[in-house]
């Protein structure tokens, strides 16, 4: 399942943590569909939603581990477009 929204003025992290108040995925599997099988889904051809060589460098840093504390996606440290720090 990808999660995200359909407003364009909006941003997933709603529907994020809506999905993980039901309490029906662990931390993981929600990070998981969030960041990998929703960037696969919206761009097929592309290599993105992953940390292995020949991806696109683009992810964030947080200052937590939201496997552990899920506010932690919150907490965004910097921010790399295609291996370029974008800022804080």
């Amino acid at each position: 399942m990808a999660v995200g929204s359909d407003n364009v003025k909006d941003s997933s992290i709603y529907e994020f943590e809506y999905l993980k108040g039901l309490n029906v995925f662990d931390n993981l599997t929600l990070l998981k569909m969030w960041t990998e099988t929703t960037a696969k889904t919206i761009f097929p051809n592309r290599r993105i939603g992953e940390l292995s060589e020949g991806s696109e460098a683009s992810f964030l840093a947080l200052e937590g581990n939201p496997i552990e504390d899920l506010q932690n996606v919150r907490k965004i440290k910097m921010r790399f477009k295609q291996g370029w720090i974008l800022g804080k």
